[in-house]
């Protein structure tokens, strides 16, 4: 047993090890096809437009962004679905257009 877990924290050790040397890329996926994003690129836009307490929520990087006045149970019922699954959008452009659509 004590073989396996150094074993496993060995594993463990190397994974990182060249996680961190490869540099990676993030994958986002948006209407079924991936967009890469490299790690070393400049800082990439990914926004995701939600609801929260019946008001539409937009979070970035985990993070509360903007809160909007717009009452979710009075927009239709098309628009309420996509929003309680999340919509993610990657740019500031195509969510500053989303939320005009959404809080007008």
């Amino acid at each position: 047993m004590k073989k396996l877990l150094i074993f496993t924290g060995v594993i463990m050790i190397a994974y990182v090890a060249v996680s961190s040397l490869h540099g990676g890329y993030a994958v986002a996926v948006q209407n079924g096809t991936d967009a890469y994003i490299s790690e070393g690129d400049t800082k990439a836009e990914i926004f995701v437009i939600t609801t929260q307490n019946d008001r539409v929520v937009v979070y970035s990087e985990g993070e509360v962004y903007l809160r909007t006045d717009t009452i979710v149970s009075q927009l239709p019922k098309k628009d309420r679905l996509k929003l309680n699954e999340g919509i993610t959008v990657f740019s500031e452009k195509e969510l500053k257009e989303l939320l005009e659509d959404y809080c007008s």
